[in-house]
């Protein structure tokens, strides 16, 4: 029988892994960070008392204090993207109150521990490329990247654009240092893992960074764009998020070797490129509340009876069943303005189709510079249309002015431009002083010029008068 210290070192051996497994840097996003200023001198105790960092991050703390605010800031915002993109889905994302933030849900090798790895790690290159370029960070400042080559010549490549590069590098060395930790046997279940981590971090990172592009802006009097600055500019989150997700959908079962590397489980799809996301783990259904695999299920959660994708019932409530409700509402409706200057409603009691919403989708839409014009609007409910929008009837006040005709432009026919022009043009153009002549002036004289003997020796086009019944040919 083994011995009472032996039983406490293998307890203890067992519940170290699944410990530093709990937590993680993700949970800089449930807690602010103190700003660098704030920090201790030398900022090791404060380092040291942030959890969820592997000693590799906690030193990187220690050396780019400034960066854990933003570093916190981009785990927040992969944590948002990640419950958009799952809201319509038995996993939603969802968060618990410790130190792992997902809880023991992303253990599992799965699809949704894929695109969460990935997700976080692009946060995080967006909130430090930002930081650099509003200058919060003293290690970095504007994008340095190269002009694009197909960038017009006339335009200028400047400007303070975000800066990708260190953003990239960055995230690499902070979010990797875990996994780079880690020392596991070659071709375990555990090396695997941490291969399909580094994987999808990567993924992540070239999410974001593919999707920058440039942008820019005109300058010129009264908005004409005589000329374009332009720099490099990260696309909005939710476009990486949604590049990410159809990475979710084709994302690709691996398993690990003898030699310690990710194979795919089915040969015959393509390998994975760098920009894919791997598991090595099926996901589970996520019905059914599980303590052992961290599922919240579904039970409570709201769907769509109508629906027949993800959000629809019959797959969110996996085939339990679910109870249907409807509310009422009192709102203000068939609201109308009066000049000058209140608004008068009534009060309607209506019931949505789907028994949750309402939204307002009727609208008279007008410039800022004419909006005192509109003296009322009012709705119409009781037109039916076979739709759901209203008949609007607005009344506003409108001031024609007269417009002047025109001068029917001079044409001149082409055709028959005889050689008295040239003669003319030349004779003019050799009278012509050419020393110390303002360059305007000279150029009106040469119009003139030009516009005087095509008037004189030109003849003007004939107008063609069309046949009876517009046919295809014309009598001139």
């Amino acid at each position: 029988m083994p011995s009472l210290p032996a039983l406490l070192a293998l307890l203890f051996a067992c519940w170290a892994p699944l410990q530093a497994a709990a937590s993680s840097w993700w949970s800089l996003a449930m807690s602010p960070v103190q700003r660098p200023e704030m920090f201790i001198i030398g900022a090791q105790p404060v380092c040291s008392q942030l959890p969820g960092l592997s000693a590799g991050q906690r030193k990187l703390c220690q050396l780019y204090q400034e960066h854990m605010a933003y570093i916190g800031e981009g785990a927040r915002t992969g944590i948002r993207e990640c419950q958009h993109q799952f809201r319509q889905r038995r996993w939603n994302c969802s968060t618990v109150d410790d130190a792992s933030v997902f809880g023991r849900v992303l253990q599992i090798g799965s699809r949704e521990t894929a695109f969460t790895y990935a997700v976080s790690a692009a946060g995080v290159v967006n909130a430090i490329s930002r930081a650099c370029r509003e200058g919060e960070l003293s290690t970095c400042g504007c994008s340095r990247a190269a002009r694009p080559k197909d960038l017009p010549r006339d335009w200028l490549w400047g400007g303070c654009g975000d800066n990708v590069d260190y953003g990239y590098r960055f995230a690499k060395e902070f979010v990797d240092a875990r996994e780079r930790e880690k020392n596991f046997a070659k071709g375990s279940e555990e090396q695997g893992r941490v291969l399909m981590n580094l994987q999808n971090n990567e993924a992540g990172r070239r999410a974001v960074y593919k999707t920058a592009d440039v942008a820019c802006k005109c300058h010129g009097v009264s908005g004409s764009c005589s000329l374009k600055t332009c720099w490099l500019q990260l696309a909005e989150f939710r476009k990486v998020g949604d590049q990410l997700k159809e990475k979710y959908d084709s994302a690709a079962a691996m398993r690990i070797t003898r030699r310690g590397k990710l194979e795919l489980v089915n040969s015959r799809f393509k390998p994975p490129t760098p920009e894919d996301l791997v598991y090595v783990d099926p996901s589970p259904d996520y019905c059914l509340r599980d303590e052992s695999t961290g599922s919240l299920g579904t039970r409570g959660r709201l769907c769509n009876k109508t629906s027949e994708g993800l959000d629809g019932c019959a797959l969110m409530c996996c085939g339990r069943g679910y109870d249907q409700f409807k509310s009422v509402r009192t709102e203000r409706c068939h609201c109308r303005f009066h000049w000058c200057c209140f608004v008068r409603c009534k009060k309607c009691t209506q019931t949505s189709p789907d028994g949750q919403h309402r939204n307002q989708i009727d609208y008279i839409l007008c410039s800022q510079r004419w909006r005192s014009s509109i003296q009322s609007t009012k709705t119409r409910p009781g037109a039916d249309c076979g739709s759901d929008h209203e008949l609007l009837i607005t009344k506003f006040r409108l001031k024609l002015k007269k417009v002047g005709k025109t001068a029917r432009p001079f044409r001149y026919d082409l055709n028959q431009i005889l050689n008295d022009y040239t003669v003319e043009v030349r004779n003019r153009f050799k009278g012509l002083d050419l020393i110390d002549r303002v360059p305007d002036e000279l150029w009106n004289e040469v119009r003139d010029i030009v516009q005087e003997a095509g008037i004189k020796t030109i003849p003007m086009e004939k107008k063609c008068k069309k046949a009876k019944w517009l046919l295809s040919h014309a009598d001139c």
